[in-house]
């Protein structure tokens, strides 16, 4: 939004910030620039000392920084607990311009500074606006400005720039923190790349639907506070898991939960991702209640989490020496999700694994479960999800597919079963003609 010069007088250093273009909206949008920064007194963004607007050329001053944070990005990849401190102040710089009622719009660390006395300054107001007071168009009502790859899904729909609210910001974070911790390109996310706890950070952060980002400044520090927990040494990633279990159990007790808290739990799961046996293990320590709560009442995170927990308990039982009472864990926790959620991606997920897990260990539990769940389903759309997962596992279902009266199966998933035994009764004919052909053969 303008060209920047160092510039001195009296001795000392400053930067000068000049609006050289003189297009109505440019000079507008500069000065609107100035007219943000000066309504906001933080430590952690960047001030303006002086400034005329009109000017010639409109200027302003503000203390000269150092470099961006993006100038040390490949110092800051291999330290993640210096980058995350650093992403702290950033974080109260950012929410001290959303209490001051104005959105940023256009985060990334080249507009993250650090001054000569090593303060993080929050910068480049140039496309922000303030949430209620102004009244300034200059963005059109279609346009979408912005610096790619960080830019949030609602500013390519109908309104552009004009849908940003805090959680716009939230979304730029998300990815400001991924080029920082790997100093590659946020506008693909490489999911290996990035411990666990870490990724659901940034995924949180940079959901599609603002809904399921961290709603505001507070929310994203308290995420990123855990974390740096759980990498302390006195308080290693199960004994923190253990603690925010406890802190679960606790509130369960009064019929109550904490959305930091489940929160606290979901992130903490991802820091098992790498080790399925122990994903499993942890999964068995979350109450079922805080499953139910988290399928009901977090559905993009439960999507997730079902996922991984199918992924890796799969992976687990094919891999590891278990017991086979472990099917019973899967089946109560799979039914958790299942009962408590209507999202088919998390019922149809629910429904496969604790038929993979029941077949495999040969557990009338988890079969019993299986039936249960299959007997619940009653509207067309997910029947015929339903049927083509057991088509698409059909020899896992092919083990309990007479247990169920056709009668109390939706029709969809009744005409699955009678493929099956349809196929067991070709089978048992294939097998009768070739006894009668072995019996003629030996003449008897």
């Amino acid at each position: 939004m303008g060209k920047v010069f160092r510039a001195e007088k009296d001795g000392t250093i400053f930067a000068l910030k000049v609006c050289l273009d003189d297009g109505e909206d440019d000079i507008k949008r500069f000065k609107r620039e100035v007219r943000l920064m000066s309504n906001i007194k933080h430590k952690n963004v960047i001030e303006v000392l002086d400034s005329n607007l009109d000017y010639e050329f409109p200027y302003f001053i503000m203390p000269l920084c150092k470099y961006s944070l993006d100038a040390i990005i490949p110092n800051l990849k291999d330290d993640v607990k210096v980058s995350l401190k650093l992403l702290f102040d950033v974080c109260k710089g950012i929410n001290a311009i959303h209490l001051s009622k104005i959105i940023h719009r256009d985060i990334k660390p080249k507009n993250i500074l650090i001054s000569l006395d090593g303060v993080i300054k929050v910068s480049d107001l140039g496309l922000s606006k303030f949430v209620l007071r102004d009244s300034s168009v200059i963005t059109l009502s279609n346009q979408y400005m912005g610096t790619e790859g960080y830019i949030p899904t609602e500013f390519y729909k109908r309104g552009g720039t004009k849908n940003a609210d805090i959680r716009s910001d939230i979304f730029q974070l998300g990815k400001t923190i991924y080029n920082i911790l790997t100093n590659s390109n946020p506008a693909l996310i490489e999911s290996d790349i990035l411990p666990g706890g870490l990724l659901y950070i940034i995924k949180k952060c940079i959901a599609d639907n603002p809904d399921n980002r961290y709603q505001n400044i507070s929310e994203l520090e308290t995420a990123i506070s855990n974390y740096l927990l759980s990498l302390e040494p006195k308080a290693n990633p199960i004994n923190y898991f253990k603690d925010l279990i406890n802190i679960a159990l606790e509130n369960l007790k009064s019929k109550t939960y904490n959305k930091e808290n489940v929160e606290g739990i979901i992130a903490s799961i991802y820091t098992f991702k790498d080790s399925p046996e122990g994903l499993f293990n942890r999964f068995n320590e979350i109450p079922l209640k805080i499953l139910e709560i988290i399928s009901s009442n977090f559905e993009h995170e439960a999507i997730q989490l079902v996922e991984l927990y199918s992924e890796n308990t799969i992976k687990h039982f094919k891999e590891n020496r278990i017991d086979f009472s472990d099917a019973d864990s899967v089946s109560d926790i799979t039914n958790a999700f299942f009962q408590s959620s209507k999202n088919l991606t998390i019922r149809l997920k629910s429904l496969e694994l604790v038929l993979f897990a029941a077949t495999y260990c040969n557990r009338y539990y988890g079969m019993d479960t299986f039936d249960n769940m299959l007997q619940a389903i009653k509207d067309n759309e997910t029947a015929t999800a339903v049927a083509d997962m057991l088509r698409n596992n059909i020899e896992n279902y092919e083990d309990v597919s007479d247990r169920i009266p056709s009668n109390k199966l939706h029709s969809l998933i009744a005409l699955v079963q009678q493929e099956v035994v349809d196929k067991k009764q070709e089978k048992t004919e294939a097998e009768k003609v070739e006894l009668k052909d072995w019996l003629e053969k030996n003449g008897l």
